[in-house]
């Protein structure tokens, strides 16, 4: 799917087949993270030092915390629901990217921090 054009897809689609995510690399937690805006905090990407994406952290559903209580009543409605220290993806505010071997990937998020990822194959 490295040449998807996500642009022509509806969002049904893209949940529905969303097999663009092969795992997701974590950062350090930020205790601090009250004091950032949540909906327009810039996200930023590089591929080898070059800038490879921007967007921001509301790009997904206007805020990560719809995205969270949404999941949350969908559990609810089906008898689950969040666990303490489950991890939720809140959705991308930049493009999926496709690392060759040996890339080195680099997120940031305003206020929260950044995560490296060097590819090794």
């Amino acid at each position: 799917m490295a040449n998807a054009d996500y642009k022509t897809l509806d969002a049904f689609t893209l949940v529905a087949q969303n097999t663009w995510n092969g795992g997701v690399v974590l950062g350090t937690s930020s205790g601090d993270w009250r004091r950032v805006d949540l909906e327009n905090a810039v996200t930023r990407c590089w591929i080898n030092d070059r800038p490879e994406g921007q967007g921001k952290t509301g790009d997904a559903m206007g805020h990560p915390f719809e995205a969270v209580a949404w999941l949350a009543n969908l559990l609810n409605r089906r008898g689950r629901r969040l666990e303490r220290d489950m991890i939720v993806m809140t959705g991308s505010s930049i493009t999926t990217k496709f690392p060759a071997p040996r890339d080195r990937v680099r997120f940031a998020i305003d206020g929260l921090g950044e995560a490296t990822l060097d590819a090794s194959r």
